[in-house]
C-alpha cells in the first residue's frame, strides 16, 4: 500500500488565527511564537496583525 505524504503551507491556518486574533482569543505574543515555531510565516503575521514580523 502506497503511503501519501502532505506538505502543508504553513500560512494555511492564518485565516482562522486572524479570527481569533480579531475576537481577542490570542494576543500578538501568541502570534509572534507561531512564527518562530513555523505554524505561520512572516507573511501571516502581517496578515493576522497587520504589522511586519520583526524577529
Amino acid at each position: 500500500m502506497a503511503s501519501t505524504n502532505y506538505i502543508l503551507d504553513p500560512d494555511w491556518l492564518a485565516p482562522t488565527y486572524k479570527m481569533e486574533y480579531d475576537w481577542g482569543w490570542i494576543d500578538k505574543a501568541i502570534v509572534q511564537s507561531y512564527v518562530k515555531l513555523g505554524y505561520i510565516t512572516d507573511k501571516g503575521y502581517k496578515l493576522i496583525t497587520g504589522e511586519d514580523y520583526v524577529a
